[in-house]
């Protein structure tokens, strides 16, 4: 299993009942990739975590490579990482993109 993490820092608590309203009304598309496990929003001192869990790499990799994925973050402002942010730009406003294998995997 893979694990994206996306660290979305927030200025106030109004950027960030506006960042939760966003994910909230989300287009869902990743819902329906193959490999798509699961999505959280964490939310932490003065940032949110973004969290997506993959069955594998090459479930990741087609999905960012993918036109729903083009098509989800196209609706993103580039102030948080959306298509339009510059190439090569810091995602999220300042954050950071960080992937992971699962080695021990939790219980459920």
């Amino acid at each position: 299993m893979i694990v994206v993490m996306v660290r979305i820092p927030v200025g106030s608590d109004e950027e960030g009942d506006g960042l939760v309203n966003r994910f909230k009304n989300r287009a869902g598309l990743v819902n329906k990739h193959p490999g798509f496990m699961g999505f959280e929003l964490l939310k932490g001192e003065g940032e949110y975590v973004s969290m997506t869990r993959w069955a594998d790499q090459q479930s990741l990799d087609a999905w960012m490579q993918s036109q729903a994925h083009e098509q989800a973050h196209a609706r993103v402002p580039a102030a948080m990482g959306g298509s339009h942010a510059q190439e090569g730009s810091r995602p999220m406003g300042g954050g950071s993109v960080s992937s992971y294998e699962v080695v021990i995997p939790g219980r459920e």
